[in-house]
């Protein structure tokens, strides 16, 4: 069936809001999940097998549904901050974690030859603390010499306060602070011989912390890149940077939009940041006082702050000034700063790349996948995984159109986008295939059509914005999202004809689909000729 090569092959496109849990009904056994992660990872990537067994037993203790998108959510994080080393060599490392003694110890007001004296001490090991700095070659190696140098002398804790500069590190260099604040929440799966530190440095406990990370917290995202920028920036900073844009609208006040929304480590007693301030500028016009305000900006490292009055009251007044919806997901404007970059960074650099190998890593999955075998009972096969939920249109009186559906498809991965116009001019479609919201748009103001299928997740202009733009001109047109995950957005608040499939699709749904689609058309041309 046709529905069955193009369930195959949109398996492959992503879209994002909350990852699903992996509930009894819908499981995937650990051979399928390890099976699909052995497609997923990089063909010449040494010891595979470990790499799905641990990514697979992070998705497992974490609940999380091993879905293609998920799955390749962790491989492309992985993959841009390590390639794939549980303990990634840092070039310089010795030179920079030098010049960050330095900064301490002029900070902390200790003379540099005070400290040059005590690295020339011999350590544990009984070489110099000079030595093993010198000879470290991964952040897991010179994490082991602070923390010696903190617990054996006075002046080691004095100078760093007890605190380890080394903060990242793992196959994902997820931050070690958040991984300790995750273990005391829930339970680390793995018998820890040592700290949580000291786990983050394993392949094992790097990739159950990443994990945790980019995917263990609800957030209704229409692209998977805010998560990615999330990674980089802090859960809900995409979030909270769209809240300082629609803030920044209403007020009239410019704020830099990094997400954060109250002041690192301040107090309701210290002066208030930017974000804060613009929020009290506001209070009488939505109706707020300072203590509310605060109280809620507290609230901004949780899903519930989307929820709270501020929130919602900024969002209102913004959207009734500017006359038009804002966006509920920004990528924050940050400037990286790391001793270990040697270039100019930003978080949008960084949640790009992400999302540029996580598009590679989707399609890996779809090459398998050609006319012949899309045509065949294997394909039908290939898409085993339950449906979440689908929500179909209603189903008219069953008719046959006198002309071929007109489809506009969006996908922005090339092999997938070609290998599906071809399977679907095959079943007698009219297919037009674009590559971006953009150029779908431009397609939309020349011709109409009777169905629109789009990822959500695209470059630029978003599936739910083109959506929005193109049902402007023509409202009656049917529009599918294609998501990995439940997408929670309102459909109705897009149009009267929208509706979402979670992948993997079923074949019989997408069949069921195209068959609507045709009686819907067929009865069109039954009311305008009787017209």
């Amino acid at each position: 069936m046709a529905g069955a090569a193009l369930a195959c092959l949109l398996s492959a496109v992503v879209g994002c809001s909350s990852p699903p849990r992996d509930s009894a009904a819908e499981a995937t056994s650990p051979a399928q999940a390890r099976a699909r992660l052995m497609q997923l990872l990089p063909p010449e990537l040494p010891d595979r097998s470990g790499w799905a067994s641990d990514i697979y037993a992070a998705f497992a203790a974490l609940q999380l549904a091993p879905t293609p998108q998920n799955l390749c959510a962790a491989i492309a994080v992985t993959e841009q901050e390590s390639s794939f080393r549980a303990d990634p060599v840092v070039p310089g490392l010795g030179a920079i974690a030098r010049k960050e003694i330095d900064r301490q110890a002029d900070r902390a007001g200790v003379p540099r030859v005070v400290v040059g004296a005590a690295l020339q001490l011999a350590s544990p090991d009984g070489r110099s603390y000079f030595e093993r700095i010198d000879a470290a070659k991964s952040e897991r190696e010179l994490s082991a010499v602070f923390e010696d140098f903190i617990g054996m002398l006075p002046l080691g804790s004095r100078l760093l306060a007890a605190r380890n500069p080394v903060r990242t590190g793992g196959p994902m260099q997820v931050s070690i602070a958040y991984a300790e604040a995750h273990a005391a929440a829930k339970p680390y799966p793995y018998p820890a011989a040592s700290t949580v530190r000291h786990e983050v440095f394993t392949r094992r406990g790097g990739l159950y912390f990443g994990i945790a990370h980019l995917l263990d917290y609800p957030a209704q995202y229409d692209r998977a890149l805010y998560r990615y920028a999330d990674f980089n920036a802090g859960q809900y900073a995409s979030r909270n940077a769209a809240f300082q844009s629609a803030l920044s609208s209403a007020s009239g006040l410019p704020l830099e939009l990094d997400g954060d929304l109250l002041r690192h480590g301040s107090s309701a007693d210290e002066a208030p940041g930017s974000t804060e301030l613009a929020t009290r500028v506001l209070a009488h016009r939505i109706d707020m006082r300072e203590g509310a305000i605060r109280r809620d900006l507290e609230r901004g490292q949780s899903a519930e702050f989307s929820a709270s009055r501020l929130y919602e009251r900024v969002f209102a007044l913004a959207e009734r000034l500017e006359g038009r919806p804002m966006a509920r997901a920004v990528v924050p404007r940050i400037a990286l700063k790391s001793p270990k970059f040697t270039r100019k960074l930003t978080t949008e650099w960084f949640a790009k790349r992400v999302d540029d190998r996580a598009q590679r890593c989707l399609a890996r999955a779809a090459p398998t996948v050609a006319p012949k075998l899309a045509r065949s009972a294997r394909c039908r096969h290939a898409v085993c995984c339950n449906l979440r939920e689908a929500f179909l249109f209603e189903m008219p009186q069953r008719l046959v159109p006198k002309r071929p559906i007109a489809v506009l498809f969006v996908e922005d991965n090339d092999d997938i986008r070609s290998t599906t116009r071809a399977l679907w001019d095959e079943t007698g479609l009219n297919v037009v295939a674009c590559a971006s919201g953009e150029e779908a748009l431009e397609q939309t103001a020349r011709r109409s059509f009777d169905l629109i299928i789009t990822d959500i997740n695209l470059p630029g202009l978003s599936g739910v914005e083109l959506a929005r733009q193109a049902l402007q001109h023509a409202p009656d047109t049917w529009v599918v999202f294609c998501s990995g995950y439940v997408f929670d957005c309102d459909l109705k608040s897009v149009g009267a004809n929208v509706r979402s499939l979670q992948k993997p699709i079923e074949p019989e749904v997408f069949d069921v689909l195209l068959d609507q689609l045709r009686a819907h058309v067929a009865h069109a041309e039954l009311h305008a000729a009787a017209a």
